[in-house]
């Protein structure tokens, strides 16, 4: 799949969470892209540029346009960009790479993520759970509080349609009626002969492999 190399312009901003917004931006007609699949924009602020990744949200975007979530970091070098970004700024695009290959040939898919690393999988499930109603899928998302989940209407309304997908979020610092505690604490019984992605910070990536390991599913076995 070539990289392709393209000026954008903002669509559309819209706020999802205190701190993650939602940008629906122009692409070429002809670009493609897998779920899982990020691009890069060049972000120039006070005289400096530098590259930064964000992973395309919407598997089926509307022709002609890509849509993002993009977490905003206090201080960060493009957040305060995209602070100040409006309708109709432009910026320099490459992409698409790839970064999680989906298993087709593997029966049982768990997603495993914490804040914004939902943004891939919500791209894949949405695609594939379509496509393969004979494979299970499991996705479990954790955040801070409630009010960190990100697209919870919406897995709850594919977990209606879809009879083979399994999705409970679970909250680190607030009590509610769901789930509560680290991602890692909710996988039990027998994980072998399963396929696990990961998204999130370092910290996270590395305890939740390390379980895994312990609990003997194959290093092969774990994306990140």
């Amino acid at each position: 799949m070539a990289i392709n190399t393209f000026n954008t312009k903002i669509l559309k901003k819209e706020t999802l969470t205190d701190d993650t917004i939602k940008l629906q931006i122009t692409a070429p007609k002809e670009f493609i892209f897998e779920p899982g699949q990020f691009i890069t924009f060049k972000i120039n602020n006070q005289g400096i540029s530098k590259y930064r990744a964000y992973t395309i949200l919407e598997p089926e975007p509307i022709k002609g346009t890509l849509d993002l979530c993009i977490k905003l970091i206090p201080n960060g070098f493009a957040s305060e960009k995209f602070m100040k970004t409006k309708v109709n700024d432009t910026f320099e695009i490459k992409g698409p790479f790839s970064h999680f290959p989906f298993q087709k040939k593997r029966k049982e898919h768990y997603f495993l993520c914490i804040g914004v690393g939902i943004v891939p999988f919500y791209c894949m499930l949405k695609k594939h759970l379509k496509l393969y109603p004979n494979k299970k899928f499991t996705l479990i998302y954790s955040v801070r509080k409630r009010k960190n989940l990100l697209f919870d209407k919406e897995f709850k309304q594919m977990k209606n349609i879809y009879p083979n997908f399994t999705y409970f979020p679970t909250l680190t610092r607030e009590k509610w009626k769901g789930k509560t505690g680290r991602v890692h604490t909710h996988l039990n019984g027998d994980l072998k002969n399963k396929i696990f992605y990961l998204c999130g910070l370092k910290g996270f990536i590395l305890g939740t492999k390390e379980h895994l390991l312990k609990h003997k599913v194959k290093y092969e076995n774990i994306i990140t």
